[in-house]
């Protein structure tokens, strides 16, 4: 039995169809039914199911419901079981796939797909066949079935159908079957007359079959209604010439050698699904060609591999042969080309300008297609080009060659390094899915990572595995994890496939300052890095960035941004001159940088240690919160790693700094798992430096850090363990803050609201008139907590003006928050509303999300309180989805509180 959807709806025995419901009902039900099988297994609700039955139209759930449960009554006859998921009115229909026709037929049009992106018409013939067995006579999809919904499902369908016929008369074109493909084309073009590609191919099979008058006429038809497409004309021309290249089987008559010049392949090739799909695309016979192909990519990234493994898969299409060279031994190209067309040596002239003449003049009229690799500029690729329409080069190169990319007709494709699924892909084409597929996700990942996702070290590292079918994969991660020998681990000894010895050969082709930089790079512990990264490493203003990224040493992921995948790098630094000044200048770029954005964001929460930056550096200019915060996102995780570098690099002055300047964004963006790490990190290079205050700072710190990830009492121990190194009222007073706020958190608000007190004294004592104002705030919220309001109101009006007179906007912020508070406890919700307002304003502005999140959650409450539900709820719709954006549990609360509400509107 199986499902139909691609003609009359319904459940079919053989060609039986099953009734599933009262006559008078059955368009609906079939509604239903067709609905939740296009949903394929997955959850549907009951609105989309209203929608689908009515539309705009008035909507009856129970009705709904009535056929839903005829249909439940009916497949439960068959086997099949239709539950309710949840209270919502949510249903699952899961039908394996295959016994459904419209995913039979997607699934064969896939695969069909995907073989033509390979150039496997044959194989792509069958399923494309296969996927139109499919369908059920000329009957349209979805019949019987009323409504809009059931209107754009079918168009959506009819078009995938009438694509798949279109490829289907393509295939047998291709495989030969011209009559077969003349009268499918025939047939779709009398259905869409418009249709260029159906009239193309109408216009081919006709000429192939020896019909030129009507190949011709087709044409004609198509021109007096609108202007063919260039592609279309190009074929016209062709036909009315008789072009005797204008098809598979090809030949010009003439006596000629046909060279067949084209590497082996390998047997294992994989993961280049959208690249191959790509040269397909540009290659194809019935529209326009580009005369040049450039291929792009790293060393190692396998350029030679995909252009030898695609010229091979279309061959047949260039009858007249396929040429190769590898111009890295340039030795007598023209000359070995000239031999394989049938020139005897003794008629061959003895000048280079004579040598391409007489190339260009017997590749006129033929239908040759050039693999070249690896030029060295675009000199020498330009004396090898045929200069006739009818032949594509392809051209794998390291480097760009602007020269060539900007000629008429010319096209260029760029190898990246494979995303993790190609690179399983490519594993698996090597050791077999079973073998993969029983190692431990989480090691191939690894592994993958390890290589960098670089074709040629998982190839290399695939066929050492294969060698040692015992050894699990494990074991080739950890020699793989080797600091410094990931290179040896991967040697093969063998040039062309060494990835050192392939990385040699774009390195020495650098000139000196771009070899230098590259070297330098080596130094960067980060993902990526920027201009001024690379300026401040080799102390000069202008790094030769593109003479690497032309080469494709680096590669540019973002805009502004640049990158070197981590076996390049672990070449470069083999390459790596002993230069200790390039590491400082490189720290102090991310140190002074990361204190300008920390200035602009707190002014008054950190203080660097004063030491300057190192000559040649450059500190990036940061305008406003917004280029602070920008910057800070962009480098989190280059900061991250250049603190846990200078920590083993003997500089830990740097692991102090660089996490304290980027405390107040990690705290405003909710980054609490980074900044807890980066404070570990801190604490460490502070009792290296052994200087007590900057381990009572980090000490601090780290204890906060705990607490923004909810863990109050861990973060208490740890505050308490800097009470000891703390003597100075200003370090003090950040403490007893500290004690304070992790006090209330634990719900020991009168000890909390004590030691904030001892902060604010000591705050007094330190002559910092920030520093009071925060403490005055503290001591206002607590005793707000207490349901002290009077004491509070003093208080925190105080802490207010004071921020207000130094102009700190996340103080004039905190106070006003802290406002809202008393004001709404004291029912005083129109003050309360009014000043949270202004908190609000100013968090978004900053941007502190967290607190941004907290006060509309405060605001909602409030509104509550004003009996201004609807107001409530779009308040604690916006702080929820902050707290969710922070995976913060707060975000629990506010959706009970949500859905309370929305149950009462």
């Amino acid at each position: 039995m199986d499902f139909r959807l691609l003609g009359p709806v319904g459940l079919f025995d053989g060609d039986t169809r099953i009734h599933l419901g009262r006559d008078a009902e059955l368009p609906k039900v079939h509604c239903v039914l067709a609905a939740l099988l296009l949903a394929r297994g997955r959850p549907v609700t009951g609105t989309f199911l209203d929608n689908a039955l009515w539309g705009a139209e008035a909507r009856n759930p129970e009705t709904r419901r009535g056929y839903i449960g005829d249909l439940r009554l009916a497949l439960r006859r068959y086997g099949f079981t239709l539950p309710r998921q949840g209270q919502g009115g949510v249903y699952q229909l899961d039908v394996p796939p295959d016994r459904v026709d419209v995913h039979g037929f997607r699934s064969a049009t896939e695969a069909a797909r995907q073989l033509i992106a390979r150039g496997d018409w044959s194989a792509a013939l069958a399923d494309l066949e296969r996927s139109l067995e499919q369908w059920h006579g000329s009957a349209n999809a979805l019949e019987g079935v009323p409504g809009d919904w059931a209107a754009g499902i079918r168009r959506q369908l009819e078009r995938e159908r009438r694509e798949a016929s279109t490829r289907l008369a393509e295939a047998r074109l291709r495989c030969g079957l011209v009559d077969e493909a003349r009268s499918d084309a025939e047939r779709l073009a009398a259905e869409s007359p418009d249709d260029e590609r159906v009239v193309r191919l109408e216009m081919h099979a006709a000429y192939l079959a020896g019909d030129y008058g009507t190949a011709v006429e087709a044409y004609e038809r198509l021109a007096q209604r609108t202007t063919p497409a260039p592609a279309t004309r190009a074929l016209a021309d062709r036909i009315r010439v008789r072009d005797p290249l204008l098809g598979t089987p090809g030949g010009d008559g003439h006596d000629t050698a046909v060279p067949r010049q084209l590497p082996a392949v390998t047997a294992h090739f994989a993961g280049r699904a959208r690249e191959l799909a790509r040269l397909a695309e540009l290659a194809d016979l019935t529209g326009p060609r580009p005369p040049i192909v450039l291929v792009y990519g790293t060393a190692g990234v396998g350029k030679s591999t995909l252009a030898v493994h695609w010229a091979r898969s279309v061959a047949a299409d260039y009858p007249h042969g396929q040429l190769y060279a590898n111009l890295r031994k340039p030795g007598e190209v023209l000359r070995g080309f000239l031999g394989a067309l049938g020139v005897p040596p003794d008629r061959l002239p003895s000048g280079e300008a004579e040598l391409a003449g007489l190339f260009r003049s017997l590749a006129a009229g033929r239908r040759l297609l050039i693999v070249l690799e690896d030029p060295a500029d675009a000199e020498q690729v330009r004396a090898l080009l045929p200069g006739s329409d009818s032949c594509l080069t392809v051209v794998t190169s390291r480097t760009r060659l602007n020269g060539l990319a900007v000629a008429p007709g010319a096209a260029a494709l760029t190898l990246e390094l494979l995303d993790e699924p190609a690179a399983r892909d490519l594993l698996a084409a090597r050791l077999g899915r079973r073998r993969l597929d029983g190692e431990p996700a989480e090691v191939v990942a690894e592994l993958i990572r390890l290589c960098a996702g670089l074709p040629l070290a998982l190839a290399i590292v695939a066929a050492q595995a294969a060698e040692r079918s015992d050894q699990p994969l494990a074991e080739l991660v950890e020699q793989l994890r080797a600091e410094g020998r990931r290179l040896d681990a991967i040697a093969t000894g063998d040039g062309p496939t060494d990835p050192r010895a392939t990385f040699s050969w774009s390195y020495h082709r650098l000139p000196a300052p771009a070899a230098r930089l590259f070297r330098l790079l080596s130094r960067h512990p980060g993902p990526d890095f920027t201009v001024a990264a690379a300026a401040s490493l080799t102390g000069e203003p202008d790094p030769p960035l593109a003479e690497l990224t032309a080469a494709h040493l680096v590669s540019s992921p973002a805009p502004g941004r640049y990158a070197m995948h981590a076996l390049l790098r672990e070449y470069a630094a083999e390459v790596d001159d002993d230069d200790p000044a390039a590491t400082v200048r490189l720290f102090d770029h991310y140190l002074h940088t990361a204190a300008a954005a920390d200035r602009v964001l707190g002014p008054y929460s950190h203080v660097a240690d004063g030491v300057p930056p190192a000559p040649g550096v450059v500190v990036t200019p940061l305008a406003d919160d917004a280029a602070a915060t920008a910057w800070l996102r962009a480098e989190a995780l280059n900061l991250a790693a250049v603190a846990e570098r200078a920590l083993r690099a003997g500089l830990p002055r740097y692991a102090v700094q660089l996490p304290r300047m980027s405390a107040n964004y990690q705290i405003r963006q909710g980054r609490w798992h980074e900044y807890h790490d980066a404070q570990r990190i801190a604490l460490a290079g502070a009792r290296r430096l052994g200087d007590v205050g900057d381990v009572a700072d980090t000490l601090i710190e780290l204890a906060r850090a705990l607490g923004w990830q909810g863990r109050a009492e861990a973060a208490l121990r740890e505050a308490e363990r800097a009470v000891p190194l703390v003597t100075d009222p200003a370090r003090a007073y950040r403490l007893r803050t500290l004690l304070a706020w992790l006090l209330g958190l634990l719900d020991r608000v009168p000890e909390a609201l004590d030691t904030a007190e001892q902060a604010l004294a000591a705050a007094r004592d330190s002559g910092n008139q920030r520093a009071v104002a925060v403490a005055l705030n503290e001591v206002g919220w607590w005793n707000a907590v207490l349901g002290r309001h009077e004491l509070a109101l003093a208080s925190c009006t105080q802490a207010l003006e004071l921020f207000e007179e130094l102009g700190d906007r996340s103080g004039i912020a905190a106070a006003s928050d802290s406002l809202g508070l008393i004001h709404h406890r004291a029912k005083r919700f129109s003050a309360a509303l009014q000043n949270y307002e202004r908190a609000r304003a100013l968090y978004e502005e900053l941007p502190d999300v967290y607190e941004h999140a907290a006060t509309l959650d405060r605001i909602g409450n409030t509104l509550s309180a004003m009996d201004r539900p609807a107001e409530a709820a779009a308040a604690w719709r916006r702080a929820l989805t902050l707290f969710n954006d922070l995976q913060h549990p707060a975000g629990a609360a506010v959706s009970q509180k949500l859905g309370r509400t929305d149950a009462l509107l």
